[in-house]
């Protein structure tokens, strides 16, 4: 039985400030990069007021109350 090797979500083009990148979704199971800096998404939130999910290279949005958290490396 082969394992599906989860897909990787290059953040790159989506980028709105320095390691803050704007996701339209979260695919369950990908793997987030910014391969033009070769590093990974340390976090994805969603933010309690609008909605907007963003992506960023650090450990931001864990225990933010203003996001929840729908991702951790």
């Amino acid at each position: 039985m082969k394992t599906k090797t989860p897909k990787t979500v290059d953040v790159c083009m989506m980028e709105i400030a320095p390691g803050l990148y704007r996701l339209t979704s979260v695919i369950n199971g990908a793997d987030y990069r910014d391969e033009g800096l070769n590093r990974g998404v340390c976090s994805i939130g969603r933010n309690r007021e609008n909605g907007e999910i963003l992506a960023a290279l650090d450990e931001r949005f864990l225990g933010n109350p203003r996001f929840e958290c729908l991702w951790l490396r």
